[in-house]
Parts: C-alpha cells; structure tokens; sequence
C-alpha cells in the first residue's frame, strides 16, 4: 500500500519589508513566507512564486528560482490570473479599511 504524502502547508505573512530591503524572505523548512504589498500585482506574483519555490525546492540555485518564477506567472498572467483587491479584506493587517476612523477622529 502506497503511503500518504502529507500536504505541505505554507504560511504567509504580508508585512512592509522595507528594513529587511526585501520583497519577499522565506524561512526555509519552516513553511514560513513574508511578502511585501507594496508592489506592482504581477511583481507580487512573483515573488509569492519565488519564495514559494524556495521553500519547496531548496537545493535550487537563486537564478533557477527566479527564472522559473518568472515562467510561471508569465503564463499565469497571460491566461488571466490576477491579484484582486477585496476592500472588505485587508491585504496588510496593519492597514484601516477605507470607512474605517482612526481613534485620533
């Protein structure tokens, strides 16, 4: 009998990574990524891809990373996989919601 694979789950966190000067880091074998939302959809894209590849493929070389990111997102956004914003989901936890008052109001 052929043994189950357990699913490797991702998290991640999206946070402003300017002190890190990073758009994205990935905590290899911690299923942990963090990316930062302050940049174009497709950017975003990736760089989601590019740490996600770090995590699951982590004898890869930084070039075959990043060109297969690249490959992959291209394709994606060709057949029309965009990044949707939702005003009613936050895409940065630490961002107010457009209605939303500052207790300074």
């Amino acid at each position: 009998m052929a043994k189950r694979r357990k699913k490797k789950r991702i998290k991640v966190i999206l946070r402003n990574l300017g002190h890190e000067k990073a758009y994205g880091l990935c905590w290899q074998g911690e299923g942990l990524i963090e990316l930062d939302t302050r940049v174009t959809p497709k950017f975003f894209a990736r760089v989601a891809v590019h740490e996600i590849l770090h995590e699951l493929e982590n004898s890869w070389t930084e070039n075959k990373v990043d060109k297969t990111a690249k490959i992959i997102v291209d394709v994606l956004w060709d057949l029309g996989f965009k990044r949707v914003y939702d005003e009613n989901k936050l895409m940065n936890p630490r961002q107010k919601r457009k209605n939303q008052k500052s207790s300074n109001d």
